[in-house]
Order: structure tokens, then C-alpha cells, then sequence
């Protein structure tokens, strides 16, 4: 844990700049191979949240990453058997997020945004804002979302959804988010691995029950 720790500091000392190639989302064909759906990826929520990123002959998905002030300080890029945080982004403290809600009634608590895409697609409620934290929970994460919360309109009862991963460090993340949320949190564990996976095998069964 210590050497990955010190991976993550040595990354961030680098200069964070937004990576060449970003166009609007218009080949999301990545993330239809995970089961995401058009309207999933155009729901408002979503808007401006997710890019092509065009490396070379590949169009890749960017997800912009933010720090305390709501500023882009951090890009993940992803494709099939690919996956890189752009040096320099600040990893242990900037999250991913959809758009804020008018008025905010959850906050889904998830790894990573095609989790987060995933579980709107199964699950998805109205007022609810969906966050990712790369792979890993950190406390400066948790504090950047704070600030963020801070400045929306919650509603009297606003309510924490941890949607990790089903595995060791998954319970670990649920533990860290029962600390900084306390009673307003409700744990919701995937019946797989994570709820990609969910979203996959559900899929799977329509397409089954089709034929």
C-alpha cells in the first residue's frame, strides 16, 4: 500500500494538462461494448462529464476529474484493455462527478464513472448525483466531495449510496464512507464483481429471454 502511495505522489508532482484529442462524445463504442446505453451516455446528468479522447487511430473515453473548486484536475482515459490517469492529475484528492441536481436527494458513492454510468442505467434516481473516485478512496477525496455537497441544494434527508466493488477493498471503501457519512449512508453491494458486471449479466438475460 505504501509503494502504491508513493506512486500516486510521485505522478502528481508532474504538471497536470489536459490531454490532446478531446472532442465531444460521438464514438462511445467502448462503452456500448460494456453494456452502457445511448441514452444512458445523453441523460443531462451526464452532459459534458464524458469525451472521445483520440490517441493515434483510437477514440478513446476521457472522464474529466475535479478538485475542490470544481475545477478539471485530472483526466482518466480508457479503451479496451487500456486504462491511464494523464500524469499529473491529482489523483489521491480530485473526483469524477455528473452534473449537480436542482435539488440534491443522493449521492451514489462508486469507483469508477462506468460503475457510476452502470448503476444509473439499472437503478438511476432522479436528484441524485453520481460520484467516482479512480479505483481507490482516499480522505482527500472524500473532503473534495464535501466541498462540492456544500455548495448544492440538499434536501433535509440527503441519503450516501456506497456502490463498490464486491470484494475486500470494496468493504474497506463502505467502512471509510460509514465514517464521513455516518446514519445517512445505505450500502447497495453488486451481486457480481461491481454492478458493470451486473449490468452485463442483466443484459445478457433480456437478450436471452428475447430469443
Amino acid at each position: 500500500r505504501c509503494k502504491v502511495e508513493k506512486l500516486v505522489k510521485a505522478h502528481e508532482t508532474k504538471e497536470f494538462k489536459l490531454p490532446d484529442g478531446i472532442t465531444e462524445l460521438k464514438r462511445p463504442g467502448y462503452l456500448f461494448s460494456r453494456g452502457l446505453q445511448f441514452q444512458t451516455l445523453n441523460d443531462a446528468a451526464f452532459k459534458d462529464k464524458i469525451f472521445n479522447v483520440r490517441v493515434g487511430e483510437y477514440d478513446n473515453i476521457g472522464f474529466p476529474y475535479y478538485n475542490a473548486e470544481d475545477k478539471i484536475a485530472g483526466y482518466e482515459i480508457c479503451n479496451k484493455q487500456y486504462k491511464y490517469m494523464v500524469e499529473g492529475s491529482q489523483r489521491s484528492s480530485c473526483i469524477w462527478h455528473s452534473n449537480i441536481p436542482m435539488l440534491l436527494d443522493f449521492v451514489l458513492l462508486s469507483e469508477s464513472p462506468i460503475d457510476a454510468l452502470s448503476y444509473h442505467q439499472l437503478k438511476g434516481m432522479e436528484n441524485t448525483l453520481y460520484v467516482a473516485f479512480a479505483g481507490a478512496v482516499g480522505d482527500a477525496q472524500i473532503n473534495t466531495l464535501k466541498v462540492i455537497i456544500e455548495r448544492a441544494n440538499t434536501c433535509p434527508d440527503l441519503k450516501f449510496i456506497s456502490a463498490v466493488d464486491n470484494d475486500i477493498a470494496g468493504r474497506r471503501y463502505t467502512e471509510k464512507f460509514r465514517t464521513a457519512f455516518s446514519e445517512k449512508l445505505i450500502v447497495d453491494t453488486p451481486l457480481l464483481k461491481d454492478f458493470n458486471e451486473d449490468l452485463k449479466k442483466h443484459d445478457a438475460k433480456i437478450r436471452s429471454f428475447k430469443i
